[in-house]
């Protein structure tokens, strides 16, 4: 006979088998329901099987895979299930890979990542996304060799895979190596992975390599996936702004707008939209987008530098002007290039302010960064500055050193023309500004002022009357300082010599009527 200790110790031991029993039951329930993809009925069946005992590392893989694909993903939980798979089978090399694309892919925990994604290898566990994840890791580690040795990995064993091109072109694509980039992104298409981030990248790198057809065509290819997808206009957008196109470009923008583009993830549309409303003439509009742009969490240099330019060149409010210029600077820290344009403008303001000594400090504060910034376009505001303060021997030197550069710079040749008039070499003066009167308009109109006083001292009063007609057409007023302003009196003075009662001349002096009569 059995003692009454024995007798509950057999009762209990029978109790968990027949309760084992009936969890392994509920865990093929539960494994059904989850493969004809009923996921919330088939973790219940799991949770139930769990309760009475049953474990498994296949039972908890599928809570985990639940829980990931759950509309409120809880990543908590997902990594929750994956460590009770591991403790139930630590030699299943799939368990650990699952954990490390978990840490990868929504943690940014890529130390953790690597660690386990490793131990999937040398549990005998490999893939085309293992080292997908690796590379990625790697590279968001700043370990470019080793993530690129990752993605090379994975195209030679997995060369049929989009995974490892899609690797390797994110490396470079993100190092804006986009020339280098192109070529695996295009395979990762090729091989299948057609989603919106690759197009936007394909699209992106063709703009940088100004081959704006073909980032236009993959543009659509976004649009023609989703045409709910407002990451689509906005890409689509600034192809054209790229090409400076702004009207199919404002279309697509206020498209992206309508459709709800989150300014927190893809910046910088409602700045760009604010300048094209700005061309437009249109400066209630360009306030409203300049100031939507500011309105966001994340803003950067450029879009307090856009509100500084339409406060100075559209709404004439340099207190203003000033204002977003210097946030502009402050917010520029890790973007050399940016502040290079702030600059620029900063300067230019100075010099509207008649604080030329700022103007010459601003921009040569600017010309500190390496030269591969732009740094013509800060030479040209240094001349603008110092032939405001008439020291034409230094702007001399820097026109010439831009002219060694590009003989055809027809910026540096209307300066040069400008400082020989000065010099009363008229003849080179007035070679000059032939040579670059293809864009002298949008220029420098002024330099049309001083091609028509050296052609009246060489006595070609016709070409003179002629270069004045177009300056007079030109010309805004506003920004006429007042020496300027007795130059152009006394011009038309000396024209009037020569043409009493011209027509074209009377023209001239409607148009500067302001000016004579003081």
């Amino acid at each position: 006979m059995f003692g009454k200790d024995k007798i509950v110790q057999l009762f209990n031991k029978k109790r968990v088998e027949l309760s084992m029993s009936k969890g392994f039951a509920l865990f093929n329930e539960g494994l059904y329901l989850y493969q004809e993809e009923k996921y919330d009925l088939a973790f219940e069946k799991f949770k139930q099987a769990e309760k009475l005992g049953y474990k498994s590392c296949d039972m908890y893989l599928c809570m985990s895979y639940v829980c990931d694909i759950n509309e409120q993903r809880n990543v908590d939980l997902v990594l929750k299930y994956l460590d009770k798979a591991i403790k139930c089978d630590s030699d299943y090399g799939y368990a650990y890979f699952l954990k490390g694309a978990t840490y990868s892919e929504y943690c940014d925990k890529y130390d953790l990542a690597i660690e386990y994604l490793l131990k999937a290898k040398k549990h005998d566990y490999e893939c085309a996304s293992l080292y997908y994840y690796l590379a990625k890791c790697y590279d968001n580690l700043d370990e470019t060799m080793k993530a690129l040795a990752a993605a090379s990995t994975c195209i030679s064993k997995y060369p049929d895979s989009y995974s490892g091109y899609m690797a390797k072109g994110n490396i470079y694509y993100y190092q804006n190596r986009y020339k280098e980039a192109l070529p695996y992104l295009l395979k990762s298409e090729e091989l299948g992975e057609v989603e919106t981030s690759i197009l936007f990248k394909i699209s992106y790198s063709y703009s940088t390599l100004k081959d704006y057809k073909k980032a236009l065509e993959y543009a659509n290819k976004m649009i023609f996936l989703d045409k709910k997808n407002p990451v689509a206009y906005y890409r689509k957008g600034f192809v054209y702004y790229n090409q400076k196109d702004i009207e199919p470009a404002l279309k697509n923008f206020l498209e992206a707008e309508k459709l709800g583009l989150d300014q927190n993830d893809w910046g910088g549309m409602y700045s760009r939209m604010s300048w094209i409303y700005q061309s437009k003439n249109d400066n209630e509009k360009a306030l409203y987008y300049s100031n939507k742009a500011l309105s966001y969490d994340i803003k950067d240099s450029f879009d307090y530098y856009r509100m500084g330019c339409l406060q100075m060149y559209g709404l004439e409010n340099n207190t203003e002007a000033l204002k977003y210029f210097k946030l502009a600077l402050k917010h520029a820290e890790d973007d050399e290039a940016g502040q290079i344009d702030v600059y620029i403008d900063l300067s230019v303001l100075y010099m509207k302010l008649r604080k030329y000594t700022l103007a010459l400090k601003t921009v040569n504060e600017g010309l500190e960064f390496p030269s591969k910034f732009n740094n013509e376009f800060l030479y040209r505001q240094k001349i603008a500055v110092l032939y405001k303060m008439n020291r034409f021997k230094e702007c001399q030197k820097i026109v010439d050193y831009l002219l060694e550069i590009e003989a055809n710079d027809l910026w540096a040749l209307q300066a040069c023309g400008m400082l020989k008039f000065g010099e009363k070499d008229y003849d080179t003066a007035i070679e000059c500004f032939i040579k670059s009167e293809k864009e002298l308009k949008e220029i420098n109109p002024w330099a049309y002022a001083y091609w028509s006083f050296a052609l009246l001292n060489k006595g070609k009063y016709d070409e003179s009357l002629e270069k004045f007609s177009l300056y007079s057409e030109y010309e805004d007023q506003k920004y006429l300082e007042y020496k300027d302003k007795i130059l152009i009196k006394s011009h038309i003075n000396k024209l009037e010599k020569y043409f009493p009662n011209n027509p074209d001349l009377e023209k001239i002096k409607e148009k500067f009527a302001k000016i004579i009569n003081v």
